[in-house]
């Protein structure tokens, strides 16, 4: 077990700089200034080696971006604006690489826990605690969520089944001690099922992009098209020198392409290999601002603006994860009955003025959006985020309203 990941004198630091933001005025993508470089990935020098500017998230240090050779770097990491930032076209630019060609982004900060058992007990805990049936063929991945007793998302995430009595989870970054607690506290004492937290044993890496398939099947000696390996699937491969590399088929982005979990040992080999190999491929790295706007273009929810504890399979257009023939101690408890589901939206930018074009930070378009759709006494529309899709350079909204 390897939960805690601050001490008192990080927690400490923390407080003093929440106390001084009370009365300060955040401005987008505002990260800690204290209390950096707690957990990083084995790959963390050589990213920032390359131009990666990082964020923090869980004590985690994850790439925003990276900025190309030439471009100031102080600039950038200070141009702290309500408008167009300066690195709003660097992030197109691999945005656009993600859908011509192949990137790869870092993604170790996942939270990954490994549940076995010695008999069934693995896969009736889960089928009791998740949403979704997780009675599939060994090496299929499944997309679910964990509800609490008013439908409500306590945790999203992807499982494998690695065996007939082992299974795989990947839960967002700052889900890692909540979700540990939610699996302790729901799931019975059994001598027999193991819950094991593996975050720190595995770097992951994202590929995606059109050329990640081509990337990877030199790489592994194997065909690694749809038709040898599917989507939404999970194996172990070996990957240049290295074994033991689980390999699914998802890129949580909509995206062509696979994740690739890595024992940290084999970190920096299978980084520098794949980076060899995909130069023909027009390879380059990406960051998690890049992932947001390829995830929003495809209405993907995002953790903690789209799901929380509050929102319901219904109300993001998830119903379909929820199988209520399956036996689980939810069933039934889906959305209540005063929810009226509005499907997330594409803006164009001439919908807006002049200054609120120019505008990039989405809490400002929130407000100003929630202005213009309100209606008294009829509809009170709640705004969940809105980002720009590059591909289309359309603002996307989502949004949910409830009738009064």
């Amino acid at each position: 077990m390897r939960l805690q990941v601050s001490t008192n004198a990080f927690c400490a630091n923390i407080i003093m700089i929440l106390c001084t933001l009370m009365c300060d005025l955040k401005v987008p993508r505002w990260d800690f200034q204290t209390g950096r470089q707690l957990r990083t990935s084995p790959l963390y020098d050589r990213l920032d080696a390359q131009g990666a500017r990082w964020m923090e998230k869980h004590g985690f240090e994850r790439v925003k971006y990276f900025v190309p050779p030439g471009k100031d770097l102080l600039d950038l990491d200070q141009s702290k604006t309500f408008y167009k930032p300066d690195w709003f076209d660097i992030v197109g630019s691999e945005v656009k690489c993600c859908k011509e060609a192949v990137c790869v982004i870092d993604m170790s900060s996942f939270t990954k826990f490994e549940i076995s058992s010695t008999g069934d007990q693995a896969l009736q805990s889960l089928q009791y605690l998740f949403s979704n049936d997780l009675d599939v063929p060994v090496g299929h991945v499944v997309h679910t969520g964990m509800l609490n007793e008013n439908g409500g998302y306590e945790n999203d995430c992807s499982i494998a089944r690695l065996s007939k009595r082992s299974f795989f989870m990947i839960s967002p970054t700052d889900q890692q001690v909540h979700c540990w607690a939610w699996l302790k506290n729901h799931l019975p004492e059994d001598s027999n099922l193991t819950i094991e937290d593996v975050t720190w044993k595995y770097t992951a890496l994202n590929l995606i992009g059109p050329r990640a398939v081509d990337v990877l099947s030199e790489l592994s000696y194997a065909p690694m098209t749809p038709e040898h390996f599917p989507s939404f699937f999970c194996k172990e491969m070996s990957v240049g020198y290295a074994n033991g590399i689980r390999v699914m088929s998802i890129t949580h982005t909509g995206e062509p392409g696979f994740m690739l979990y890595i024992p940290i040992e084999y970190a920096l080999h299978v980084y520098n290999e794949v980076m060899n190999m995909g130069q023909k491929y027009g390879i380059r790295n990406a960051g998690y601002y890049a992932l947001r706007s390829l995830r929003i273009e495809k209405f993907f929810a995002f953790w903690g603006q789209d799901l929380d504890a509050f929102t319901t399979p219904m109300e993001c257009g998830r119903e379909f994860q929820v199988k209520l023939e399956k036996v689980w101690w939810k069933t039934g408890i889906v959305a209540g009955p005063s929810i009226a589901v509005m499907p997330p939206k594409w803006v164009d930018e001439s919908f807006f003025d002049g200054a609120v074009r120019a505008c990039h930070l989405y809490h400002l378009l929130v407000f100003i959006f929630l202005t213009s759709l309100h209606e008294p006494k009829q509809m009170l529309v709640s705004i969940q985020r809105a980002h720009t899709g590059h591909r289309y350079k359309f603002w996307m909204v989502s949004f949910q309203s409830v009738k009064g």
